[in-house]
């Protein structure tokens, strides 16, 4: 199990990088759709999408994860 755990400095497989494009494009695009609806407000329609580009740019570039996880207390 430890050994499927890949850190930042591995470099990511064809099959994680192909992984993780699709759920970035898909998460975009289910973003775009709800927004297309009209139903949302003005402060939502335009925070999801940024979101989202945001968090698919953050990718792209390499950056860490946004939050660091630390060790439970007791576990």
């Amino acid at each position: 199990m430890a050994a499927s755990i890949s850190t930042a400095s591995d470099p990511a497989l064809p099959a994680e990088r192909f992984f993780r494009t699709s759920l970035s494009l898909l998460m975009l695009t289910s973003t775009v759709t709800l927004v297309s609806t009209g139903k949302l407000d003005v402060i939502t329609s335009f925070a999801a999408p940024l979101i989202v580009l945001y968090k698919g740019f953050r990718w792209c570039t390499g950056a860490p994860p946004s939050f660091r996880t630390a060790p439970q207390p007791g576990a």
